[in-house]
């Protein structure tokens, strides 16, 4: 069920779309630089196997929370909160096991993981702030105001 007065700011989905971004290029980079039971050769790994699935179901759901959330659900507006803690504070987080500079990873581990990190908390903020806002504030559903000026005075 959609509550249809809540409509996230303008700043949520770029908040999230930044921290999937930072998230997922740093699991692609992990990936390839052998992190996950090294390269993939000709056959495919059992770790590599459930990272593969763990992590494109994890960037699926988020994504898709994303989607129902902004069309007003508070239960997917509450799950971008953990899938958003999971993936990108998960992955940024990982600078604990290895900081600045990151080995071989440098620079582009490192950027990855303070991304990660920063729009991660971000993200979270920003449904966190969404979720409390009391649902008499919240704009309603539609365009912005100055986008339908004209359509409605006939201009």
């Amino acid at each position: 069920m959609t509550d249809v007065s809540l409509r996230p700011n303008r700043r949520w989905l770029p908040a999230h779309a930044l921290a999937i971004a930072f998230s997922l290029s740093h699991l692609t980079l992990d990936w390839g630089i052998g992190l996950f039971d090294g390269p993939i050769g000709p056959a495919i790994t059992p770790v590599q196997t459930v990272v593969s699935v763990i992590g494109s179901a994890l960037y699926a759901l988020w994504a898709s929370a994303l989607v129902v959330a902004g069309q007003g659900s508070r239960r997917a507006m509450a799950a971008t909160l953990a899938l958003c803690a999971t993936g990108a504070l998960g992955n940024g987080l990982s600078i604990i096991a290895c900081p600045p500079p990151c080995g071989g990873a440098a620079p582009m581990g490192d950027l990855t993981h303070i991304g990660s990190l920063f729009f991660g908390v971000w993200a979270l903020c920003e449904s966190w702030r969404e979720l409390a806002r009391p649902s008499a504030r919240r704009a309603p559903a539609g365009p912005p105001r100055a986008a339908t000026d004209g359509v409605r005075s006939g201009g």
